[in-house]
């Protein structure tokens, strides 16, 4: 793995999505299982319903090791999970359900903000940098949007997601608590929104020729 080459790229080889689906369901399937429960109809539901043009990916011997999403006022890698989707897949109360309770972790206002939705390192490649290096995708791309900073949502357990946003740069700015019902149902009690301020793009430019 060491003298692999890893690219990096935005969006996602259709012969990649299921391995993308399977990525995301390893780091999130335990949050969205209270919404999708059946393994099975969860990757398949991610699989068609990613908008992988919200994503960077980082990919080695032609298999997907990396993946973020993010979510701008343009839309999100989730947008396709839906509840027409969703009930194409679970049936009418059960896309409903799962409708009710994906909603909840979605963000209205992202103006002149990127959001980050979820980034997963496939277990074999974790400790390597690739984490960070798809966050510099993601600050790049931003930047170059015009965008005034970053945010992202780090749940009260995640206490290692937490430090490595903030060895980045991160700063938290806000906790949110749940009320009891969401706590029980969605399995956490608490969410740190956490913030990276970007450079303008004209600044950016004029540091890379300064001398």
């Amino acid at each position: 793995m060491l003298n692999s080459i890893i690219e990096y790229h935005r969006g996602l080889p259709i012969t990649l999505r299921y391995e993308a689906a399977l990525l995301y369901d390893q780091a999130f399937g335990a949050k969205i299982a209270r919404a999708i429960p059946n393994r099975l109809k969860r990757i398949s539901l991610l699989a068609n319903g990613f908008n992988t043009s919200f994503a960077f990916c980082a990919i080695a011997n032609g298999h997907l090791v990396g993946l973020v999403g993010f979510q701008t006022d343009q839309g999100s890698l989730t947008s396709g999970l839906h509840q027409k989707a969703l009930q194409a897949h679970l049936g009418y109360w059960g896309g409903r359900w799962a409708n009710r309770i994906l909603s909840w972790y979605e963000r209205e206002n992202t103006q002149g903000i990127l959001l980050i939705d979820g980034m997963a390192v496939h277990p074999h490649w974790r400790g390597q940098g690739i984490g960070t290096l798809l966050l510099n995708e993601l600050r790049d791309y931003a930047t170059q949007q015009g965008l005034q900073a970053m945010h992202l949502n780090v749940i009260s357990s995640n206490t290692k997601a937490r430090r490595l946003y903030e060895r980045y740069g991160f700063v938290a700015t806000q906790t949110h608590s749940l009320a009891y019902y969401r706590r029980w149902l969605l399995g956490f009690e608490a969410a740190t929104t956490m913030e990276f301020r970007l450079a303008s793009p004209s600044l950016v430019l004029a540091n890379n020729f300064s001398f």
